[in-house]
């Protein structure tokens, strides 16, 4: 008899190191196939949260004058704050999620609201060419 041995205790860890690998695969090839859902859930989250201020300011504005039997500036105004509001809190949410610090959150949160502002101002002295009577037209 030969005094041969084989010692399988370092076997052990390559049939470990093949069920990582394994594992890996798996989680690699799952991602890759939610990658289109997680892209189509993506765009319905951007389309959502761009849409959001227009209804939130034109159906706010209808809401308050309609349900509240608030005046029609009132209205408008709780419209117009409700909207910068909700500006402030993605341009908020927005610095948190990309780490910026506190003076950029300042900053971009009042950028926010002075756009809403700026945009409903806009909104109210615009007259369109043609809601604009002609001198001829009598």
């Amino acid at each position: 008899m030969s005094n041969l041995r084989i010692d399988y205790g370092q076997l052990h860890g390559l049939v470990d190191e093949g069920k990582r690998q394994s594992s890996k695969r798996k989680r690699r090839t799952r991602r890759l196939r939610m990658l289109p859902f997680r892209v189509v859930k993506g765009a319905v989250a951007l389309v959502v949260l761009a849409v959001l201020p227009f209804v939130l300011l034109i159906r706010g504005g209808v809401f308050a004058y309609s349900e509240w039997a608030v005046g029609t500036w009132p209205a408008l105004l709780i419209a117009v704050a409700s909207t910068a509001l909700l500006l402030a809190a993605y341009a908020w949410v927005l610095t948190r999620k990309l780490g910026a610090g506190k003076g950029v959150r300042w900053i971009l949160t009042r950028g926010a609201i002075a756009i809403a502002v700026a945009y409903s101002a806009y909104a109210l002295v615009f007259v369109a060419s043609s809601n604009v009577k002609s001198g001829s037209s009598y």
